[in-house]
């Protein structure tokens, strides 16, 4: 064929014809971008009436004009392994997380693309990652899967997402489901932000500015109250004394911290006393983002408890290889589909 020593067509010895450089786009090497300068052989066949006449030699490592040789060898290596249904076996505890794929583009001239990663949570291996972030896409990809595949599944963490819930509980065989620890809290966070915001704005007239006593308070308040020093405890009540007449901010702070509270209890039974309790507190003020806080325990009360059931599972693992997968797409230098 082209790139051997002979006319394919006519079967007769070539002859050199010329030489052309081009350059071959690779992974990066250090982080930095890289091409490989390859001069390639024009060879000419020796008969005047060949229909070839000329042709430019190629590799099977260079499979392919305009693409790189290493992707190719990442392609025809790696989907073997990727498709190898012994990498996907024996998973226990499924960790299932969104993620943006592709940001927006200027002026909104294409959405954010979505998509959804699944995790063996034991062995911190990513399983999948599959288009979109609504519970179809993990139905799907469950779908593809056989009955003692589903069945050996037994825990599940994910994000408060009842897509997501209402497809891995009908899709799995009864496993248990726990809603993420971290993203419990940082709901928390989130309103302790939000009510010192409102504060702010309704005190001064603007939003935060250095000097301010809640702007100069602002990361402290989210800190754990047991790792705190007297200096950190000191700010906290000074800028609340200064800043905080009615003690809205003060009292989401407190709220948040008996939200945490709940995941620091020694079992399950003291964890249930503080979550009752920490509803009750959240119904005992009008303060309208506390009690938006206080809906999601609520409607997830069962799986924040079945933290304490599985030996505290998370979605931690599926958090550091979202990490990992991110890495690797900046590395790619515009990776902008999922069969790239």
């Amino acid at each position: 064929g082209r790139g051997r020593l002979g006319c394919e067509a006519l079967r007769v010895v070539a002859a050199a014809h010329d030489r052309r450089t081009v350059q071959v786009r690779d992974l990066a090497i250090g982080g930095r971008p890289c091409r490989l300068v390859w001069s390639k052989r024009i060879w000419r066949c020796r008969e005047p009436l060949c229909p070839t006449a000329t042709w430019t030699e190629r590799r099977d490592d260079v499979a392919r004009p305009r693409h790189g040789s290493a992707m190719h060898a990442v392609t025809d290596d790696g989907l073997p392994l990727v498709d190898d249904p012994a990498r996907t076996a024996g998973v226990s505890s499924l960790g299932v997380d969104e993620r943006s794929f592709l940001k927006a583009s200027y002026l909104r001239k294409r959405r954010t693309t979505f998509v959804t990663g699944l995790v063996d949570l034991n062995r911190s291996r990513l399983l999948d990652i599959v288009p979109g972030r609504a519970g179809s896409a993990v139905t799907d990809w469950l779908e593809g899967r056989d009955d003692p595949w589903l069945s050996a599944v037994k825990k599940v963490a994910l994000d408060p997402h009842r897509g997501y819930f209402n497809a891995l509980v009908g899709g799995l065989d009864a496993p248990t489901v726990v809603v993420d620890a971290f993203h419990v809290v940082k709901l928390a966070n989130t309103v302790v932000d939000e009510v010192r915001r409102r504060v702010q704005q309704e005190q001064t007239g603007h939003r935060g500015y250095k000097g301010d006593p809640l702007y100069g308070i602002r990361r402290i308040l989210l800190t754990g109250a047991e790792r705190l020093n007297a200096k950190g405890q000191a700010r906290i009540a000074a800028g609340l004394d200064a800043g905080d007449p009615d003690a809205e901010v003060w009292y989401a702070h407190l709220i948040k911290e008996q939200l945490r509270g709940v995941y620091r209890a020694d079992g399950l039974a003291p964890a249930t006393e503080r979550l009752e309790a920490f509803f009750d507190d959240v119904a005992a003020v009008d303060i309208p983002e506390i009690r938006r806080l206080g809906k999601t325990p609520r409607r997830w009360r069962t799986e924040v408890l079945a933290y304490f059931t599985t030996d505290g599972l998370s979605n931690g693992r599926t958090e550091a290889i979202n990490g990992l997968v991110k890495r690797i797409k900046r590395n790619g230098h515009g990776f902008r589909n999922l069969i790239a």
